[in-house]
C-alpha cells in the first residue's frame, strides 16, 4: 500500500470478515478499493477495483 499512500487519502474497513481499504479522492468519492491480507512483512493487496467517477 505505500507506493499509494501520498497519492490518495486513504481509509479501511473490515466486510464481512475481509479488510478493504478505500482510495479516495479530495472530493470524498472512492478511486479505488484494495482488499488487503496481512503478511509476515507487511499489508499487502490481493487485488483492486477501479472506481469510475
Amino acid at each position: 500500500m505505500a507506493p499509494y499512500a501520498g497519492a490518495l487519502e486513504l481509509t479501511s474497513r473490515e466486510v464481512d470478515g475481509d479488510t478493504v481499504v478505500l482510495g479516495l479522492r479530495q472530493d470524498g468519492s472512492i478511486f479505488r478499493t484494495y482488499h488487503v491480507r496481512k503478511r509476515a512483512d507487511g499489508w499487502w493487496p490481493d487485488g483492486y477495483s477501479e472506481c469510475r467517477a
